[in-house]
């Protein structure tokens, strides 16, 4: 996969910080904003029969990668509901409400999926909150070396393959998830046929890098819902089947 010159003038340094690393923050690859929609959706599930003792496990806040002594309260969420108090953070609110989105609106559940394609995984934090969740297929991530560097080290000790490339035949009952990553690599490297994939999970910008994404999806099936919370480079939306 070439991306785009954005992407290629990005060296990002990882160390035992990385998450308080500023070139890392800037862009981002790993969610640090608070969104009403995603606690919203991270509220309706947690205190619900939905939650299972894998998911309110999966969403606690981990100080891994961030520096012991740093001011990092504002990557921090903190919810109470009667004696009980959750503490978690941007990214685990956003990866709630994607993979219950995905389910909610199609009514299928990523976990009955053989296979994983995620193009653009970022920092990895979705691949391990579906892997703790109890996926036991196989997960493949394709992105970049400059990113890899961050994913391999959020992923350590999971089973996940890292690639720099879609096979060239997408085997049955496979799931394809782009976050805000398909949308920004150049028209001409989108390989994607989205027939070859059972479902997927792909939240785009409209506009970008001058690309026209709006015309780009327009004839992609599915459920389609407007993220006004994401309202730069044309808006968001949040697309699944």
């Amino acid at each position: 996969m070439h991306p785009n010159s954005f992407w290629q003038d990005q060296d990002f340094v990882v160390d035992n910080e990385w998450r308080a690393n500023p070139d890392i923050i800037k862009i981002p690859i790993y969610e640090t904003n608070y969104y009403e929609a995603y606690a919203s959706k991270f509220l309706e599930i947690y205190f619900s029969c939905r939650a299972t003792t894998e998911f309110k496990q999966s969403v606690q806040h981990e100080f891994d990668f961030y520096p012991i002594d740093g001011n990092y309260y504002r990557h921090l969420s903190t919810f109470m509901f009667g004696d009980t108090v959750v503490l978690t953070n941007p990214y685990q609110l956003r990866n709630t409400y994607q993979y219950f989105t995905f389910q909610d609106v199609t009514g299928n559940y990523i976990n009955t999926y053989d296979h994983i394609f995620e193009i653009g995984g970022g920092a990895g934090d979705f691949a391990k909150f579906i892997l703790r969740n109890g996926f036991k297929g196989e997960y493949s991530i394709i992105d970049i070396p400059n990113t890899f560097k961050v994913s391999k080290n959020n992923l350590k000790g999971y089973n996940v393959n890292f690639l720099n490339k879609l096979p060239a035949v997408i085997p049955k009952n496979s799931l394809l998830i782009s976050t805000w990553a398909l949308s920004e690599i150049p028209l001409e490297e989108r390989t994607v046929i989205q027939e070859d994939f059972k479902g997927g999970i792909i939240t785009y910008q409209q506009q970008i890098f001058g690309v026209d994404n709006a015309k780009y999806f327009k004839d992609w099936k599915g459920y389609r819902l407007n993220m006004p919370w994401v309202p730069w480079d044309g808006g968001s939306y949040f697309l699944s089947w």
